[in-house]
């Protein structure tokens, strides 16, 4: 008898789960996830005139190109939660050709960078009104 309940309590939140999933998915399409993002990489680039390939494919250790990657990644991490809570670090790893905890790392060094470093910040929100512009807001 408490094993059918617990059955059915793990039923019940793995349809609710399924169904945040679905209706998740609904508002923005993996599809659209991964365009949004390399318009955003590009807009990135441009902005610290960077290659896009090295940034997106290329281990590459020079300041600016470090920069550039990471701004992205908090760009796309900060901006896409907005829309929908269920992309995973994983999936913007995969666009940079880059381990999830490397965007993890990434994001957290922006985050902090953004909070304290005032060329940091202008930069951030130079890049944040260009990449407002694709979405019309």
């Amino acid at each position: 008898m408490e094993m059918d309940r617990l059955v059915h309590i793990l039923t019940r939140k793995g349809i609710k789960k399924a169904e945040d999933s679905i209706n998740c998915k609904k508002n923005i399409l993996p599809f659209d996830y991964q365009t949004n993002s390399i318009k955003i990489i590009n807009i990135v680039c441009d902005y610290y005139k960077v290659d896009v390939d090295t940034i997106r494919y290329k281990s590459n250790r020079l300041d600016h190109n470090i920069l550039a990657k990471q701004m992205a990644i908090y760009i796309i991490k900060e901006d896409f939660p907005r829309h929908c809570n269920n992309i995973l670090d994983g999936d913007i790893g995969k666009l940079f050709n880059i381990h999830r905890t490397s965007v993890i790392h990434s994001y957290k060094k922006i985050a902090g960078l953004v909070e304290v470093d005032k060329i940091i910040q202008r930069e951030y929100n130079d890049l944040r009104e260009r990449v407002n512009l694709i979405y019309g807001r």
